[in-house]
């Protein structure tokens, strides 16, 4: 199974963080030389594949100059996603946010469209082994369509009564997080109440979620969880666009 986040109260998850940072140029634009943009979600597609090295999710509609966030979970230590690729013409530019980490038994990564093409139908993510595999894709208008990647934050550890993916600290206003996790041996039962964070259908205990940070500050997904085993997590913080 797979899995991402960092965990608050008793029977936390306690990750080893590991964090990089985009363009480090917009990073400094939140300084007060504009505004940003308010992103909003329009399309969200999930798609599970079992023993097999594609998954392809199906029946996306994709319109140009959006940002793709793509969160993947795989039941494997050594399988892992090769490349991606839509049929659209020319096919959309998948780039790894360099943020794949492992647990026991399988790892969670994510890609990204920075500028989307429009016209595609299918996305096929393609692993070097047949495995299980889960995918989130989550479609943005508002983002920086140059350079949206500002941090990443990767982390492991052992389960408890909840799961948290890493927590990423945001630079600028309306910052899209987005966390997606893998569980070695449970299973998450939904966003802990309260949570800022909006949660994607969950695949084989795996699960992923998104939030559009109004303010910079620290933001965490945690989910409540069962099963224990040991965990790890991806997340990514991207730029709204300036107005």
């Amino acid at each position: 199974m797979l899995w991402p986040i960092v965990a608050v109260g008793c029977g936390r998850l306690h990750f080893d963080p590991q964090q990089t940072t985009g363009d480090a140029t917009r990073a400094s634009d939140g300084g007060g030389d504009g505004q940003r943009a308010m992103p909003a979600v329009v399309g969200i597609y999930t798609k599970s594949s079992e023993n097999s090295s594609k998954i392809v999710v199906s029946n996306v509609a994709f319109a140009a100059n959006h940002l793709l966030i793509v969160g993947v979970a795989v039941d494997s230590t050594t399988s892992h996603v090769v490349s991606i690729e839509d049929d659209g013409t020319p096919s959309n530019v998948y780039v790894s946010a360099n943020a794949r980490v492992l647990n026991s038994t399988g790892d969670t990564e994510i890609w990204y469209v920075a500028n989307s093409v429009a016209g595609a139908a299918n996305v096929t993510l393609s692993l070097d082994f047949d495995n299980f595999g889960v995918a989130w894709i989550v479609e943005l208008s508002g983002t920086d369509p140059i350079a949206p990647l500002d941090t990443t934050q990767i982390g492991s550890g052992p389960a408890g009564a909840t799961i948290s993916a890493p927590e990423v600290m945001t630079t600028t206003a309306n910052e899209v997080v987005f966390s997606v996790v893998n569980s070695a041996t449970g299973s998450v039962t939904g966003l802990v109440a309260g949570s800022p964070f909006s949660g994607l259908t969950p695949g084989a205990g795996d699960a992923s979620a998104y939030v559009i940070a109004s303010t910079p500050d620290t933001y965490v997904a945690t989910w409540n969880a069962s099963g224990g085993g040991d965990e790890c997590g991806s997340t990514a913080a991207f730029f709204a666009a300036l107005q």
